[in-house]
C-alpha cells in the first residue's frame, strides 16, 4: 500500500449528497477496502455522515 489519502468532511458531504467528486470518493474508498491504498479522516470527516443524517431527518423543524 504505497498511496495514503486524506478525506475532509468536504468530501465525506459530497459523497453523501452525489456531488462533485462523489465518485472519487468512491472509487478511493473501494481501493482501501481492497489494501490498495490508505485512507483516513479527520474527527470532522468523521461526523459529517452524522450531520448529514441529523439534517435530513430534521429538516422540517430547520426550515421552519
Amino acid at each position: 500500500m504505497s498511496k495514503k489519502y486524506v478525506l475532509d468532511a468536504c468530501a465525506i458531504l459530497a459523497l453523501l449528497k452525489n456531488e462533485s467528486g462523489a465518485e472519487i470518493v468512491d472509487t478511493l474508498l473501494v481501493e482501501a477496502a481492497q489494501n490498495k491504498c490508505s485512507v483516513s479522516m479527520n474527527k470532522y470527516a468523521l461526523f459529517a455522515n452524522e450531520i448529514a443524517i441529523f439534517i435530513g431527518q430534521n429538516s422540517h423543524v430547520i426550515s421552519e
